[in-house]
């Protein structure tokens, strides 16, 4: 933190919070309540920082309830989310009603129901319509969406570590990289890639 180098310091700080919220993600898929809370104490104050209220609000809420109410931290302790999908792999409730159940039903119901029965068969439809699409990606595409596991992790760790690899070598010499070409020269293009803009940006992130 005492080099000239912004770009690294930021980066620095990137890791350094993304590192906060990959533990709560963590704590969430492997059931351990503790990391959990601790990892979203610790990151909560960026909601507010970046704009996102109803996120700084509902996160605010939780944990203040949570420290109101110790006994239900210690319920959480056992129950902090749920195992549906493989064997020691948890979702967060919200998330797990969300992925494997209402997710493609919220985002395709059209219009505005008008009445339960409406509201039944637009879901029934829906339904039906993801069963259809599924068979087809099934006997046409090689099932690449049926089965998201090892082959889609894999490929996904090789593109992470290119560009890990490309950051790495573009850290010594940013303004010259083909990473960055799309910001070189960036006192013509963006305010903020200027001394005060840093100077702002990382007093913000600290």
């Amino acid at each position: 933190m005492n080099e000239d180098n912004n770009l690294v310091k930021t980066w620095y700080f990137y890791f350094k919070w993304a590192g906060l919220w990959k533990a709560h993600r963590i704590g969430i898929r492997m059931g351990n309540f503790e990391m959990q809370h601790e990892s979203l104490s610790a990151f909560a104050p960026l909601f507010p920082v970046a704009g996102k209220l109803n996120y700084a609000s509902s996160v605010a809420f939780y944990l203040a309830h949570l420290a109101k109410h110790p006994e239900l931290k210690e319920l959480l302790k056992h129950a902090c989310s749920i195992n549906i999908s493989r064997e020691k792999h948890f979702f967060a409730f919200d998330e797990a009603l969300e992925t494997l159940g209402v997710k493609y039903i919220k985002q395709n119901i059209s219009g505005n129901p008008i009445n339960i029965d409406q509201l039944k068969n637009q879901i029934k439809a829906v339904q039906s319509e993801r069963d259809r699409i599924n068979l087809f990606l099934f006997e046409f595409l090689d099932d690449n969406v049926a089965h998201q596991g090892d082959r889609a992790v894999k490929s996904r760790k090789e593109i992470t570590w290119d560009v890990i690899n490309q950051l790495v070598i573009a850290f010594d010499n940013p303004m010259n990289n083909s990473l960055f070409k799309d910001i070189s020269g960036l006192s013509n293009m963006t305010a903020e890639y200027t001394s005060e803009g840093w100077t702002r940006l990382l007093i913000v992130i600290q």
